[in-house]
């Protein structure tokens, strides 16, 4: 749907995006390679305390809900946390404290008497028991023990078309995250085709890869890569790599709010004769916001600003927000808003390209 000059680097990048994911088994394999190295357990116990007792499949807990799936409703369940008394599984799993501590094992055996209400004891590796206050854990993620198995995975998209003035657009973003102790790697890929009689095509694609280490309780070291193409821009490649240090300033079960900085090498390819390459050296600052509503309801807000360090006065900001809530099942709408802001661009490119975005998705 790109114009000629633009079609060839576009697709380009695509292809190119899409192959980086693929070792990871993500496409190649098949959804079900992603679930191996988990062991079946269809019989995990969650006690409320109000006594109810719930039989499946533990999943996740994650912004205060734990999603546990059974065979005798036809969605997922989703419990508070909170109110969650005991529970017991035979699958291992990494366990996040408030401490930011990370625990890996198997709540076996905790319905018994002698595990107190409140509290859980989980099976490490090497046999040893371990007791957590089920009030300081503020995460937990099934760990198969094959690197695949501890892939996240979601996708979604959309299309619109107006026939006033027969424009047409499509979107499709992707996102998948590995988790190790005290290691996580994200990945991200959005792409967006514009199309309208007698104007000039857009498209735009994205690639982010950030990669966090744990140092202590509240700062992590993080490094961060992109390619981005953005014809509206007039940007045929941005390729961006740097690092930082990142600090969270509020961590709860439902809210978490973060800042970073460091700085960043960034390399740009622009269309047109008269637009020269530019090779940057950019400090590095931003905030993150998430929240999550019990009834199935997140929000998600990123900020980065990039002052240049070899081009003084240059500043670039990139804004990316989005609001997602659950339909059914792992089915789900996402309102997207992403903005790249640049107060120096080319000559015939923009400061500012906005574009929002309603999509539907499934997580796996």
């Amino acid at each position: 749907m790109c114009s000629i000059s633009a079609g060839k680097n576009s697709f380009a990048l695509v292809a190119l995006l899409f192959a980086m994911l693929s070792p990871c088994g993500v496409f190649a394999a098949g959804f079900g390679v992603i679930k191996s190295g988990k062991i079946k357990h269809k019989n995990d116990v969650v006690i409320m305390e109000n006594g109810d007792r719930n039989t499946g499949e533990i999943k996740k807990m994650e912004f205060g809900v734990l999603y546990l799936k059974s065979d005798r409703v036809a969605d997922t369940m989703k419990l508070d946390w909170v109110r969650v008394l005991k529970l017991e599984s035979i699958a291992r799993y990494e366990f996040e404290t408030r401490e930011k501590e990370l625990w890996i094992g198997t709540p076996a055996a905790n319905l018994t008497s002698e595990v107190p209400a409140g509290e859980m004891e989980i099976v490490q590796d090497d046999g040893s028991i371990k007791s957590l206050k089920i009030a300081e854990i503020i995460g937990i993620h099934e760990m198969g023990r094959s690197t695949l198995s501890k892939i996240n995975l979601s996708l979604d998209g959309g299309a619109s078309f107006t026939s006033a003035n027969k424009r047409a657009q499509s979107n499709f973003n992707l996102s998948t995250s590995f988790r190790r102790p005290k290691h996580s790697v994200s990945i991200n890929v959005s792409t967006l085709f514009a199309s309208e009689p007698d104007t000039t095509e857009t498209a735009r694609h994205e690639l982010q890869i950030q990669g966090t280490h744990n140092l202590t309780k509240k700062w992590d070291a993080i490094l961060l890569g992109a390619l981005l193409h953005d014809s509206q821009q007039e940007l045929q490649l941005r390729t961006t790599a740097g690092g930082g240090i990142q600090r969270a300033f509020l961590e709860t079960n439902r809210t978490l709010f973060y800042g970073f900085g460091g700085a960043v090498y960034t390399n740009e390819n622009y269309f047109g004769e008269g637009n020269s390459d530019r090779n940057n050296a950019e400090a590095l600052a931003g905030f993150g916001f998430s929240t999550y509503r019990f009834r199935g309801s997140s929000l998600n807000t990123s900020v980065l600003i990039f002052p240049s360090l070899s081009d003084p006065g240059r500043v670039r900001i990139d804004t990316n927000f989005y609001w997602k809530w659950d339909i059914v099942r792992d089915l789900y709408w996402k309102i997207s808003l992403t903005n790249n802001y640049d107060n120096r661009p080319p000559p015939n490119g923009i400061n500012n390209n906005l574009s929002v975005t309603l999509t539907v998705g499934w997580s796996f």
